[in-house]
């Protein structure tokens, strides 16, 4: 129904639905709920139901975006499920709040939304016709669609009130460039051990983890074959079918026993079924004009990396394993000591790297640092070292001898960053109030739909 979506006008509705009202749903990672078997619902919020047609609308518009960008949605039918069952929830929790608040849209100012939707326009003016093969496409009532748009409505209403109260003053403009853009001169210690892996522990670690180093798995696959036209063998090919649903293992023997890849001389109908049998679907019958088919799922076999192609990758594990060890005996030594320049050369072998008018940002980048790292450079005085920053496969020493704050030219070059911050804080904000809703929330869902 939506592989083509993307051709098709509906997209801008579909976006509209999807994104419109849910400023913040991705923000809060996520919901703890109760799982229940007495809902009428897809969920139930605070004691009131969310409707399955509510929740398998959501549904189809995800299903829809993501085919229209080319994604095959039959893996992620639980993704998509959950991802719907997030805003459903959260768009009651915020139709509830605004109850309470007293902003709840009215009707009249969903049907002016709707009437003012570009796709349903013809020069102009609002048509009719459009709207009700939209419906008609979609399998909802005008009703459904209205009290839809009025929730919509709703969250948008919140949303302006949170927009309304967010600014950025100058000074949190300034943090925010010299968290980033503020310039460093000094100098970096690097401290990165050297470690070995004997052959013999490489062959041991191989012969203990074999399962890591499957190449592929290989389908196994039986084929039982019966004569259309002989009585006697359709109803041998009807009880092998009864016995094969037990699990039991039948006496008769396959016209065929082997991998997936391996099948030849059937018919297209047997390949395609043989490819599509798995673990969960381990039986399928396939008829054709003189034959039946019974394939049957036999398991899977698993194909190993050699030594010698597992090699490398066993000797890059078992390095990373030694060198994390190394790194963190490293950090206690140097709690110990009293740091300095020659300390860090001499004791713990550092190479030493000169640092000139580099930016944060750029130290960040080039040496792979976090955040909080950063934090310690910053509060890092002139002429003293940095605490030590462990970072991937070595241990980072700065050594900062001058600060320069961002210059008022790159001030100029960043003035456009001022909306960038405020929907940050927006975001930030909005996440917070749903974070609220959420823990003070009484949330049920069906275990009939996601268990």
């Amino acid at each position: 129904m939506f592989t083509k979506i993307s051709e098709s006008k509906w997209l801008k509705i579909i976006l509209f639905i999807t994104t419109f009202a849910f400023v913040g749903t991705g923000f809060v990672a996520l919901i703890v709920y109760k799982i229940s078997g007495n809902i009428n619902g897809v969920a139930q919020v605070n004691g009131k139901d969310i409707s399955f047609q509510e929740f398998f609308f959501e549904v189809n518009t995800i299903t829809a975006f993501l085919e229209s960008q080319g994604i095959d949605t039959a893996p992620l039918k639980q993704q998509i499920y959950s991802q719907a069952l997030q805003k459903v929830v959260n768009r009651e929790l915020l139709n509830q709040f605004a109850e309470e608040e007293g902003i709840v849209a009215t009707p009249e100012e969903a049907k002016k939304a709707i009437s003012k939707m570009e796709v349903f326009q013809t020069d102009g003016k609002f048509d009719y016709s459009k709207y009700q093969t939209f419906l008609s496409r979609f399998n909802v009532s005008p009703v459904f669609f209205t009290e839809l748009m009025m929730r919509e409505l709703t969250v948008q209403h919140i949303s302006n009130i949170v927009k309304s109260g967010i600014y950025i003053t100058d000074e949190e403009i300034n943090k925010v460039l010299n968290k980033y853009f503020q310039r460093i001169s000094g100098k970096i210690f690097i401290i990165q051990p050297k470690v070995s892996v004997s052959e013999k522990d490489l062959k041991d670690y191989y012969e203990k983890h074999k399962n890591e180093f499957i190449k592929e798995k290989q389908k196994e696959i039986a084929i039982y074959e019966f004569n259309t036209k002989d009585e006697d063998a359709i109803k041998q090919a009807q009880e092998l079918f009864k016995l094969l649903k037990t699990g039991k293992k039948p006496e008769k023997k396959p016209v065929f026993s082997g991998f997936e890849n391996q099948i030849k001389g059937f018919p297209d109908k047997v390949k395609k079924e043989a490819k599509a049998i798995n673990k969960e679907n381990k039986i399928k019958l396939v008829k054709t004009k003189d034959k039946i088919y019974l394939i049957v799922y036999a398991g899977e076999k698993s194909k190993f990396k050699t030594f010698e192609d597992a090699k490398n990758e066993i000797k890059a594990k078992l390095e990373r394993k030694l060198i994390s060890k190394k790194l963190e005996e490293i950090l206690k030594s140097l709690s110990k000591e009293k740091l300095s320049e020659k300390v860090l050369k001499e004791k713990f072998n550092a190479k030493e790297i000169k640092l000139e008018n580099e930016t944060l940002r750029n130290i960040q980048f080039s040496y792979r640092l976090k955040e909080e790292d950063l934090t310690n450079i910053r509060n890092t005085n002139v002429n003293n070292l940095s605490k030590p920053i462990k970072s991937g496969d070595k241990i980072v020493i700065i050594k900062v001898d001058d600060k320069k704050h961002i210059s008022k030219e790159l001030k100029d070059k960043f003035k456009d960053i001022k909306p960038i911050l405020l929907d940050q804080k927006y975001n930030d904000v909005f996440s917070m109030l749903l974070d609220k809703l959420q823990k003070e929330a009484n949330i049920k869902i069906n275990e009939q739909v996601f268990r």
